[in-house]
């Protein structure tokens, strides 16, 4: 009976503290929130954002030429595929994020992954440019836009339900983080750039389906020198 009860004190007792301890860490966060607001979100309270593959996870090169966005939060969700092989774990996924990071420095001369976020067939998001930064995804669109990449060529066949998924959460992230707007358009790439077929007719099929797609892009202003 007694270790019954001492038991049940115990449990109390840590319940308590961790109530503290939750309250203590929330009051931190309101404080850094002044400075940092989506930080906040995703690494102290956890709950707005599911986790992403950080750059020095998968083993980004040094780069350190990347531009603040001045438009925040976003009014675009641009979505891409990558058009190349699929993957399914972190190893596989982060040497295919290294291999687009690579052709879009060396060959493309950009400063870094055009992306702002890839997304493996495994349903991992990976940061590319991440929050905040200008990408090189969608000419004349890349300052006021996030570019979302799913790895693979989905011209006949989807994504993996998991990678779907992933997509929805990232853009439901940036949502509730205050980097993209709640009144946000979303669109496919081929729809702001004639010539290009991505992100594939499978793929462009489905995201025609989710909330906040448009048709018809409207017109924004051609001041994208940046790459």
């Amino acid at each position: 009976i007694y270790k019954r009860k001492d038991c049940e004190i115990n449990v109390t007792t840590n319940h308590i503290i961790r109530k503290k301890m939750k309250f203590v860490i929330s009051y931190i966060c309101l404080f850094v929130a002044f400075s940092s607001p989506r930080h906040c979100w995703c690494y102290v309270f956890g709950s707005a954002c599911s986790r992403i593959i950080s750059r020095k996870e998968w083993n980004s090169r040094n780069i350190n030429t990347t531009i603040e966005l001045s438009v925040r939060p976003l009014p675009y969700v641009i979505i891409h595929h990558s058009a190349g092989k699929e993957c399914f774990n972190l190893e596989e996924c982060s040497g295919r994020v290294r291999s687009i990071q690579d052709k879009h420095i060396d060959e493309r001369n950009w400063s870094d992954i055009g992306y702002n976020f890839l997304i493996g067939s495994d349903g991992q998001s990976y940061e590319g440019r991440g929050w905040g930064k200008i990408g090189a995804h969608a000419f004349n669109w890349n300052r006021n836009s996030v570019g979302i990449c799913l790895m693979g060529m989905f011209t006949e066949r989807l994504p993996t339900s998991a990678a779907l998924r992933a997509a929805q959460k990232l853009i439901d992230c940036g949502l509730n983080i205050g980097e993209i707007g709640h009144d946000y358009k979303l669109m496919g790439h081929r729809q702001v750039v004639s010539n290009t077929a991505c992100p594939g007719q499978a793929l462009y099929d489905t995201i025609r389906t989710w909330q906040r797609w448009i048709p018809r892009p409207g017109n924004v202003e051609n001041n994208d020198a940046f790459r």
